[in-house]
């Protein structure tokens, strides 16, 4: 698979560019919510059934989960590239992907809110819209995933961490390989999905694609390993 992430200075470059980016994603989570919680209504629609029907109601603040999240999502991310095993390839964008993400979610919840206290509602048709627009950035986020995966030397933190993927880094290495072409496809099936599905068959769909690939990965890792062994009989 073609390496499509900085590496060496550049990488560091593009980690101290992300960190500004994380910084004012965070911010902007943060304004967000103290704009939203000054106009909504003390108690606000908090979850919707499968039909987009509100079926819990809860506190306003309860909406403040969304900068806190987003606060514990900067934190990983800051943590996961100061370790030594690996993790210095962890693309820096992949924070700003998640960040940026879980904004529109944010966004997206508060809007829900506002519109549902206001009496204009536009559901249900909107709620499908939003669940195709979540699964096709799922489906973005896979693949670029699957593209990072080869990237990713031996850590305790992230890839296709398998009993036997760890066994060594040319095993490691592999199921990598099999594993960032697996994230790929899958998220290539999620996209198809997002277009033709939506709701609940859509997220059933996902789970489903999901288990499937990490299944398949998981079996590849064995394999390798297998092979490893075959090659490598006095080790």
């Amino acid at each position: 698979m073609i390496a499509i992430f900085p590496k060496g200075e550049i990488l560091m470059k593009t980690a101290r560019t992300s960190w500004k980016w994380a910084m004012g994603l965070l911010g902007l989570s943060a304004v967000m919510a103290a704009v939203f919680l000054a106009f909504l209504p003390d108690t606000i629609p908090m979850h919707y059934n499968a039909s987009w029907e509100v079926d819990r109601y809860g506190s306003k603040y309860e909406m403040l989960l969304f900068p806190g999240v987003a606060l514990v999502l900067c934190v990983f991310f800051r943590f996961s590239q100061k370790l030594p095993a690996g993790n210095k390839k962890l693309p820096a964008f992949l924070e700003i992907f998640f960040l940026a993400l879980w904004n529109l979610l944010e966004l997206a919840f508060f809007l829900l809110a506002w519109w549902d206290c206001s009496g204009q509602s536009p559901l249900p048709e909107a709620g499908s819209l939003f669940s195709k627009g979540i699964g096709l950035l799922f489906g973005v986020l896979l693949i670029l995933m699957g593209f990072w995966m080869p990237e990713v030397e031996r850590n305790s933190l992230a890839g296709l961490r398998t009993s036997w993927s760890m066994k060594n880094d040319a095993v490691w290495q592999k199921s990598q390989q099999f594993g960032g072409y697996a994230f790929v496809v899958c998220g290539f099936l999620v996209l198809a999905a997002s277009v033709f599905l939506s709701d609940l068959p859509l997220l059933i769909s996902i789970v489903g694609i999901i288990v499937l690939g990490a299944i398949v990965s998981s079996a590849a890792s064995y394999q390798i390993w297998k092979a490893w062994q075959r090659e490598h009989p006095e080790e």
